[in-house]
């Protein structure tokens, strides 16, 4: 490259800084290597745990992934969106149901912004992130255990497990002992500091997966704290060791 398209380059990579914009190769890109991943694993089967409007299960299918999903959202509105969004995909599963440690019922607070429903409260850290992840109604659903599930609508092709349950992940992993010995993936929120009232922390939840036989694979920041930088949430895959 010759000098001059060298400090053109450079310009470019700055202007589009100044305007928040970052240029990277597809194949670096998280949504890329989740896929390489699942591809690496031959997962075929993957249970989507806290769905909301289906947009987890839309990426991976719009980045390459074509096996099986099972979606489980409790929250009425946006399950009713899901349902809508997976309408025409004969390998995509939605169910109406929350995961927990033991099969029974529990409230929801379902909040301003639906993505932040949960089962647990949230602190005062998160509600200060955001408001909207105050609740704002309560609904009533069904919870079963990760085991029950699987149990029910999976079969013994190669597993892999998402969870997006807003504090919650610990309880759910307490309720799948048998589906965690037979998956090869494991996907779920890690807050270095709980962000809602009961959740267990990152290091908590990477120390539990690593006594599972897992290890960790891939991290992606999906929350921060952009005055200071600091991450205050991130997404974990986790893989077979």
């Amino acid at each position: 490259m010759s000098n001059r398209a060298f400090a053109l380059k450079r310009q470019a990579k700055h202007l589009l800084r100044r305007r928040d914009v970052h240029i990277t190769r597809w194949s670096s890109t998280v949504r890329a290597r989740r896929v390489s991943i699942l591809s690496a694993l031959s997962i075929a089967q993957l249970i989507d745990v806290g769905a909301n409007e289906g947009q987890y299960a839309e990426d991976i299918r719009d980045a390459g992934y074509s096996g099986r999903i099972i979606s489980c959202e409790p929250v009425e509105q946006p399950f009713r969106i899901l349902e809508r969004a997976a309408t025409g995909d004969g390998l995509w599963v939605c169910r109406q149901v929350a995961l927990g440690a033991s099969h029974g019922e529990a409230e929801i607070a379902v909040a301003g912004l639906t993505v932040f429903s949960s089962l647990l409260s949230p602190t005062a850290e998160m509600l200060a992130l955001d408001p909207r992840s105050a609740g704002v109604t309560v609904e009533r659903v069904p919870v079963v255990t990760l085991d029950e599930l699987a149990s029910e609508l999976c079969d013994e092709q190669p597993l892999g497990v998402k969870i997006d349950a807003q504090g919650a992940e610990r309880q759910i992993l307490m309720g799948g002992a048998k589906t965690l010995e037979r998956s090869a993936y494991i996907e779920l929120e890690l807050s270095p500091r709980p962000l809602y009232e009961g959740e267990a922390t990152m290091s908590e939840m990477i120390d539990r997966l690593s006594d599972l036989g897992y290890v960790l694979g891939l991290v992606e920041n999906i929350a921060s704290d952009v005055r200071v930088g600091r991450a205050l949430q991130v997404n974990g895959i986790f893989v077979r060791a």
